[in-house]
């Protein structure tokens, strides 16, 4: 092999060895990122989000999602609220409470919190609150990724075929209508290959 020959060859497979190396460091960081976002999802396994409730002084927290679990019939005792405190937005809206994040003792709980949530609606009269009566909503306590991606599927679910977009267990999920099966979604490729079929 001639000298030159033999220097381009080491040439390209120094450059291609290089390019390689960079796509590994590329994935290593993406791994980590979603493990991060996953860890993140799985510590809030067990909290409800709790939009629409008014701020007061002095106000009684664990009273307040006891009162919520009564009236959509939700069997609880204050041991089962195993945290319960309001968190502020990133952007903060004037006017607009701050959401009440509350850790309950079991996902089965959590998850019948929402549901019979869903099936009743609540306002904040319904459970004894002074005011102006004012919708409330339970939800899963998702990751801002989760609901970045939630907010879009919805969005899209609007401008398309697709009737239904949930969550469940922090997985978000969507639904052409009552006899199609549900599909997990996990990213934009997702909604993108969504749209492509359509």
């Amino acid at each position: 092999m001639k000298p030159l020959k033999s220097f381009k060859v080491l040439f390209e497979l120094t450059k291609k060895t290089d390019n390689l190396k960079s796509e590994i460091n590329n994935l290593k960081l993406q791994n980590q990122q979603l493990n991060r976002q996953m860890n993140e999802q799985r510590d809030r396994m067990l909290n409800v989000e709790i939009v629409g409730i008014p701020e007061s002084i002095n106000e009684d927290l664990n009273d307040t999602i006891l009162r919520i679990c009564k009236h959509v019939r939700v069997k609880i005792d204050t041991n089962d609220i195993l945290q319960v405190n309001r968190v502020s937005p990133k952007v903060k809206l004037p006017g607009r409470s701050r959401v009440i994040i509350a850790k309950m003792k079991s996902r089965l709980l959590k998850d019948n919190l929402i549901s019979l949530s869903r099936k009743n609606r609540l306002t904040t009269k319904e459970i004894g609150l002074a005011g102006e009566s004012r919708p409330i909503f339970i939800n899963e306590h998702l990751t801002s990724h989760n609901k970045q991606l939630l907010k879009r599927y919805k969005d899209f679910a609007k401008s398309s075929l697709y009737q239904f977009v949930w969550t469940k267990n922090g997985r978000i999920f969507v639904r052409r209508n009552d006899t199609s099966p549900g599909l997990q979604i996990f990213d934009e490729e997702d909604l993108k290959k969504i749209i492509t079929k359509q």
